[in-house]
């Protein structure tokens, strides 16, 4: 029981942080496009870019690990059916 306890905290935990990136990743994509180059300067959308580049790397990591834990679960269940 502590272990699914355990596990269930930790795909809460990365769930909320894909919700969270997604979010950012959202955020980000919609100030380059509305973004206005006589408001700005380029610096300003160069680093909204590269937010947006990080944010998506993020959300693809947690992405990546939460398939990892599912398809562990699978071969544990598979091992012990």
């Amino acid at each position: 029981m502590p272990s699914e306890i355990s596990r269930n905290s930790s795909l809460s935990t990365l769930l909320q942080g894909l919700q969270k990136g997604l979010g950012r990743v959202a955020e980000n994509a919609q100030k380059v496009a509305s973004y206005s180059f006589e408001e700005g300067g380029t610096d300003s959308l160069a680093g909204v870019i590269v937010d947006l580049k990080a944010e998506t790397r993020g959300v693809e990591a947690i992405a990546k690990t939460i398939k990892t834990v599912q398809d562990t679960e699978d071969e544990v269940l598979d091992i012990l059916a």
